[in-house]
């Protein structure tokens, strides 16, 4: 969903940046377009580490769930049948 919304915004950024151009300058607009370029590929590259770092941690957590539910299923049957 935030890749989308990153997508969106470099496309409403693509509408502006001509207009930008037309009116102040072609210097500007570069300046300004490089400036947009690090702010919102710096955005993309920090939301896709803190999504997987998110998706690492849930996949552990799940799977130390899993690991503690088999060890306490062998322990209670462990001590049903002494």
């Amino acid at each position: 969903m935030m890749s989308m919304t990153v997508l969106v915004v470099v496309c409403i950024w693509h509408a502006i940046i001509p207009q930008v151009a037309a009116d102040w300058g072609l210097e500007l607009a570069h300046t300004s377009d490089m400036i947009v370029l690090v702010v919102l590929g710096s955005i993309f590259v920090v939301l896709h580490i803190v999504f997987g770092l998110w998706i690492a941690t849930r996949v552990r957590m799940l799977l130390l769930i899993y690991i503690v539910v088999v060890v306490v299923v062998v322990v209670v049957v462990v001590e049903r049948t002494d």
